[in-house]
């Protein structure tokens, strides 16, 4: 897939730009079973098609999210304080992740984990935290869908593009505004530094 995060779904003339923590994996599921895509164990190995164009003739839509409350639910789905070792897990940390940083533990708090990430060049920033400016292409022509307004919004989308709206949300949680009780105030000065892009591109 390289740095490409376009689905295309042609028989509908539409791109979903699909970035991590923001429903991805409930519509992967959606689109594969759509476009009739055969997989076996999870749906991130489907062979879609994908793409980094933004073709003037396509519509295109994608899902965005609080940068913080993004990283935080990162954090809160993939890290683990019994710090279990296994094909999955090193130290508590999910390895498909970050199995490039081994000094990362799974019992680790978050404003630990945020030191960490703001040492993180862009370049080398895994997709699961990258800035989501920088995942998705600049255009005016992609619609970005706040993930809190994703049920009153997304169904719109789904009918313009003449689809049926029934997505059952999977990884489903709710961290809006749970950073807000354990981050320090001065990582969410570094994290608004680090993620000024997002900050001003979608509004947040």
């Amino acid at each position: 897939m390289s740095n490409r995060t376009g689905i295309v779904l042609h028989n509908i003339k539409a791109v979903y730009w699909s970035i991590p923590k923001n429903a991805c994996t409930s519509l992967r599921k959606y689109f594969a079973d759509y476009l009739g895509l055969e997989y076996s164990g999870k749906v991130h190995d489907a062979p879609f098609e994908w793409t980094n164009e933004v073709r003037e003739d396509y519509f295109h839509f994608a899902i965005v999210r609080h940068p913080i409350s993004r990283l935080y639910s990162l954090y809160k789905n993939k890290f683990h304080s019994d710090l279990r070792t296994n094909e999955e897990y090193n130290k508590g940390v999910e390895r498909a992740v970050f199995s490039s940083w081994n000094i990362l533990k799974g019992d680790m708090t978050f404003n630990e984990f945020v030191k960490f990430v703001i040492t993180v060049p862009y370049k080398y920033a895994e997709i699961h935290f990258k800035p989501q400016c920088l995942i998705l292409p600049q255009s005016d022509l992609i619609k970005c869908i706040k993930l809190v307004d994703i049920e009153k919004e997304l169904p719109e989308v789904f009918k313009k593009l003449g689809l049926n709206y029934s997505i059952p949300y999977e990884n489903k949680t709710d961290y809006t505004y749970g950073w807000k009780q354990v981050l320090s105030k001065n990582n969410s000065k570094l994290l608004n530094e680090y993620y000024a892009g997002d900050f001003a591109r979608f509004g947040y």
